[in-house]
């Protein structure tokens, strides 16, 4: 099958299956922090190199949560705990609505909804079209999670060691696992059960509708990134550098140990998985098996997660800053660009821009080198 026919089928996919779908007619939307409910990490539309820088928002904190976006809107939060909404074309600020502390995790895009975790221990639903507070739910502890959707529910995870899983209409809890420790990690949901990391240390797999354990994999220390389910496989990282592939029954397939521990969350892409550790390196895997594909060194700390689309990988140097597009078949170094500012946050594509925050506060919109049709089209 030619490539551009599989990415085009992905891109369907990803709008039949994408938590926003009854609600949002936007394709190319980018509804939650890895794009989807598995955690693929891809992107439904294309970029091409090179990258042109296009708009530069400027903040009053640090921005550290990766963006949401549909019809024509970008969502963002900064370390203020002020949730943003901005239009992609007059880059006006629509709406801002405050939390009560600071923001790390990403927004949900929801049945109309912004849903989005605080560290004032609070889960808050806005309003997309004009941000007016629809409810939140208050926790034990703080979260810096980010919310995925599924069916009619809102799941995450807090540092009060449990998995929750809210009515999506109400913000009423629908139930909550103790994983025993600190849950950092952002859920991924795959034929009706959450998988999801924990300080524990290990991976918890949940029945989705009741949030019964269904089986614990044990890790050598704590898993902060989300996990990929992909082709039968749970793919993710843990703080002891070790990489791992369980199959659905929790049984161990394959691992692999890099230098530094893992924070990024992988992506997976026809066969390869792709992710980056905390001494720099980027790693590219086939899934079914480990067997190396290729590495490629950033030469630095590396927090973001990768993001990929049918030819390119894109992702961030921590310190000192830089964004990265590579050749996700050959690991080849295709563009790169400096930003200001440490970078903690994901890069995340909508409609031909790539949106990326730093820690300064710098919100930065690229363009592709391709003519801009699919951006106009949510303003004709």
């Amino acid at each position: 099958m030619h490539l551009q026919m599989v990415i085009l089928g992905l891109s369907l996919f990803l709008v039949s299956c994408h938590p926003w779908h009854k609600t949002v007619q936007d394709r190319y939307a980018w509804p939650s922090f890895r794009g989807h409910v598995s955690n693929l990490g891809v992107s439904p539309t294309n970029l091409s190199p090179p990258l042109i820088l296009n708009k530069i928002w400027h903040f009053d904190h640090r921005i550290r949560a990766t963006a949401a976006a549909s019809d024509g809107r970008v969502f963002i939060a900064d370390w203020n705990g002020v949730v943003y909404a901005l239009d992609v074309m007059s880059e006006a600020v629509l709406w801002q609505q405050p939390t009560r502390r600071y923001i790390t995790g990403s927004p949900l895009l929801y049945r109309d909804q912004v849903i989005i975790a605080s560290c004032d221990s609070t889960v808050y639903a806005f309003s997309a079209r004009n941000g007016r507070l629809r409810w939140q739910y208050r926790m034990q502890h703080l979260s810096i999670s980010s919310p995925v959707g599924y069916r009619d529910l809102v799941i995450f995870g807090s540092h009060d060691g449990h998995v929750y899983a809210l009515n999506a209409r109400n913000g009423k809890r629908k139930w909550a696992f103790d994983t025993g420790g600190l849950v950092s990690s952002s859920p991924a949901v795959a034929n009706g059960r959450v998988y999801i990391g924990s300080g524990k240390p290990g991976l918890f797999c949940l029945d989705a509708g009741s949030g019964r354990l269904i089986w614990t994999f044990k890790t050598e220390k704590g898993v902060i990134a989300s996990p990929v389910v992909a082709d039968g496989l749970v793919f993710f990282g843990d703080y002891a550098g070790w990489f791992y592939a369980v199959d659905l029954q929790g049984r161990l397939v394959w691992k692999t140990r890099g230098l530094k521990k893992i924070d990024a969350s992988a992506a997976y892409l026809e066969g390869i998985v792709y992710w980056a550790d905390m001494a720099g390196t980027v790693f590219a895997a086939r899934g079914a098996t480990g067997e190396p594909v290729w590495q490629f060194p950033l030469q630095g700390p590396v927090i973001s997660s990768v993001l990929l689309d049918d030819r390119y990988l894109y992702t961030a140097r921590y310190r000192p800053a830089r964004l990265f597009m590579l050749d996700r078949f050959t690991g080849d170094l295709v563009w790169s660009f400096a930003l200001d500012g440490n970078t903690y946050a994901s890069p995340m594509i909508y409609r031909n821009r790539l949106f990326i925050g730093t820690e300064k506060g710098v919100f930065y919109a690229f363009r592709s080198a391709e003519p801009d049709t699919l951006l106009t089209e949510v303003h004709p």
